[in-house]
């Protein structure tokens, strides 16, 4: 008996352990190293020994409410499963890290970032090579190929979350959704981290062991550099700009406010064998805990929630209380965790994580119009992500390189794929596919003046951005002033060649989907008016701009503004996006809901206010109707939907009637109708020129006339200088 008791106690187990840290936390399946261990049998339950099922589990269900999410599923908060693959990537890399140090006495960086390599990034390469190759046909050149081509070079080169934070926007904007590779923002921070952490380890080990303690060392480290991240990401969240910290580094895509979040699992990973395994009981509760903090995530936050920021604490709290659970495994929660179906889905999250968003895109943009496109292309996504894991992933996993020289081939097959794709994407976007047709619908994206002057701002005028904004300052005739939102904008080419033709001074301030008057209404379930502009965070442009004319010389003032934004409400989440960060969000949720006569009466109020308002201070006003808008019925007619193909065999354009343009616009241009009679104003209509013989379109022969849906191109606008010149002289 007491030589079976010796025995076992000096047992050596042989424990194969896959290292199966994330991607953007998404890992897989299978058997990445074999790893022998020495672990005394009386601490085999301590040791996170095997694979652990239950983490395969939590990636299933990490992937499976990013997929939703993105496949417009109601599940408002599905991003954070990011998140949680985030925590997991800690947890899993730094047990890692600890068992090769204790096994070896040292961490081999070499073979560490050669696994990492062939662990993520030959079907990373691949996913990323369909993808352009795809775009090449499908996108257009008037700007998503632009995006998906600079996205590819950084998703091959680990900057993708900045490339993309500096181009593509927002991670909910608009322009986001139409780039096939957003995805690979978080496989960027996750291999910038799979960089730095390494050498920290290391480093905090060395520090340790100095003192006797390592590990006390590394988790003394790691502690401090969550603690900075975790401060960085509450500060950004509260609008507090960290010093000398670049924009790039911080936010939703910066790697700094999401480090905390890898250090939490790294922490967990350092004390959780030290403690003992949970009773049944606690690891019940624990995961019970993490799962429902975790739903609520899912439910509780939405694209409206300031992200990283203190809600992101609830799915990384959610994700350590399951880690822990999984400690033992003698609970439900972990069990079914570690079922063979949630297993399966684990094994392949990565490749369905790196499949599903473009297959998403591509088919929205092929059914626009189908709300069932999302989220059975993320179903069908599974097909490639299936391949990709069986034939790529599992085989430079399980098949490491042998020699030196087969491992510099691969890595240069496996970059020279998607970077020479790109970089033919790129030069024939640039060289416009060798297509004058090509070429003149890329003059269509040009930044008109205002805009490029700096004209366009929530700010009210300074005389600094007066003098910027200032055209023919030494004119002699009576100034010309032009105010109002991005429509009015889209009018300053025209504008400044009717001003050098007429020798009159041209000023510009307008500001992104604010038009120059309150729009004040009382909507349903309020018995206070509401003041829509002010929400929008529009207030200080219209009265800083009004307040500027009260003191300038008496000119002809030309106003305009987008003619759907207060009355569509669909629209109005377009002015949201654009004053998101200062406007009142649930405010124009309600503002949208009002009536019909309420916004009109509020319209002609807050128009007519402003009009008396100029003419006292001496000025004439010229209110301009919108041009035709093809942002309804949805979906909207975008040009820079139009793929090569399209363009090339002009079928780019649309068409409407006057009739069908005066059941979206008739009632804005109504209103401006009764302002202008009732304060003796004038009105600037191109109706006929964008629609002659009763019908709207989008070009004149070879001249295209849309930016985009609303938006007059700048080829247009200098068209127009003619006419504005015209128009303006018969004003006096």
């Amino acid at each position: 008996m007491a030589q079976a008791e010796v025995a076992a106690n000096s047992l050596m187990i042989m424990l194969i352990r896959p290292s199966r840290e994330g991607f953007e936390g998404l890992p897989q399946g299978g058997t990445e190293l074999t790893e022998t261990l020495v672990v005394p049998a009386s601490r085999a339950k301590t040791a996170i020994s095997d694979r652990r099922a239950d983490i395969q589990g939590m990636r299933a269900i990490a992937v499976l409410v990013v997929v939703a999410f993105h496949g417009n599923l109601p599940l408002p908060g599905g991003f954070v499963g990011v998140d949680v693959f985030f925590v997991i990537s800690g947890f899993v890399i730094t047990a890692m890290l600890l068992r090769e140090k204790q096994r070896t006495g040292r961490v081999k960086l070499t073979s560490f970032y050669v696994r990492r390599f062939r662990r993520l990034t030959p079907a990373l390469a691949l996913m990323v090579a369909v993808t352009v190759l795809v775009a090449a046909f499908l996108m257009s050149p008037l700007g998503s190929q632009q995006l998906t081509a600079t996205t590819a070079f950084g998703a091959i080169f680990l900057f993708a979350n900045i490339a993309i934070a500096r181009t593509t926007g927002g991670y909910f904007d608009a322009a986001a959704s139409t780039n096939p590779l957003l995805h690979t923002w978080s496989l960027s921070v996750e291999e910038q981290f799979y960089l730095v952490f390494p050498v920290l380890v290391i480093t905090g080990w060395l520090w340790g062991a100095r003192v006797g303690r390592p590990k006390v060392g590394v988790a003394i480290a790691v502690f401090a550099l969550g603690a900075v991240s975790f401060a960085v990401a509450m500060a950004t969240a509260v609008g507090i700009t960290v010093p000398m910290m670049p924009d790039a580094l911080v936010g939703f895509y910066g790697p700094v406010g999401r480090v905390w979040e890898f250090a939490a699992g790294s922490l967990l990973a350092l004390v959780i064998m030290k403690l003992k395994v949970p009773s049944r009981p606690i690891a019940l509760w624990s995961g019970v805990a993490g799962l429902a903090l975790l739903a609520v995530s899912l439910f509780a936050i939405s694209e409206s929630t300031i992200f990283p920021g203190p809600a992101t604490i609830i799915p990384v709290l959610a994700t350590l209380l399951l880690l822990y659970a999984g400690h033992s495994t003698d609970n439900p929660v972990s069990r079914l965790l570690g079922a063979r179906p949630m297993v399966a889905i684990g094994d392949i999250s990565y490749s369905w994580y790196l499949w599903h968003w473009p297959l998403i895109v591509f088919a929205v943009l092929i059914w626009p119009s189908n709300s069932f496109a999302a989220p059975v292309a993320a179903l069908v996504s599974l097909a490639p992500a299936y391949l990709s894991y069986r034939f790529v992933e599992q085989r430079f996993r399980s098949k490491p390189t042998d020699t030196r020289r087969s491992f510099v081939a691969l890595v240069a097959v496996t970059l020279l794929v998607p970077v020479a794709l790109a970089g033919t994407l790129t030069l024939a976007v640039k060289q416009h596919f060798w297509s004058p047709r090509v070429e003149m619908m890329q003059e269509t994206q040009a930044m008109h003046a205002g805009i490029a002057a700096g004209c366009m701002s929530f700010e009210p005028v300074t005389e600094a951005t007066a003098a910027n904004c200032l055209w023919n300052a030494d004119a002699a005739g009576e100034p010309i002033y032009l105010i109002g939102d991005s429509i009015a904008d889209h009018y300053s080419e025209a504008l400044i060649g009717a001003s050098e033709s007429l020798d009159r001074p041209l000023s510009m301030t307008t500001a992104a989907g604010c038009p120059t008057y309150h729009l004040i209404m009382t909507t349903p379930g309020s018995s206070e008016p509401v003041d829509a502009t002010e929400k929008a965070g529009c207030a200080p442009y219209i009265d800083g701009t009004l307040s500027w004319l009260d003191e300038q010389p008496p000119g002809l003032v030309i106003m305009g503004a987008n003619d759907l934004s207060w009355w569509a409400p669909s629209d109005i989440v377009e002015s949201r996006d654009m004053t998101g960060a200062i406007g009142d969000l649930v405010a124009l949720d309600d503002v949208s809901s009002a009536s019909v006569d309420e916004k009109e009466r509020a319209l002609i109020a807050g128009m007519t206010t402003t009009v008396e308002r100029l003419r006292a201070d001496g000025h004439r006003v010229v209110i301009a109707k919108a041009p035709p808008s093809y942002r309804f019925p949805s979906p909207s007619w975008l040009p820079g939907q139009c793929s090569v193909a399209v363009i090339l065999s002009d079928n780019c354009g649309t068409s409407a009637t006057v009739a069908e343009m005066d059941q979206l616009q008739g009632a804005t241009r109504a209103a401006i109708d009764t302002v202008a009679t009732s304060t003796d104003s004038s009105i600037l209509d191109l109706r006929d020129y964008f629609c002659p013989d009763g019908v709207c379109v989008t070009s004149h022969g070879d001249l295209e006339l849309y930016l985009d849906d609303i938006h007059m191109s700048v080829p247009a606008s200098e068209n127009l200088a003619p006419w504005f010149t015209e128009f303006i002289s018969t004003q006096g």
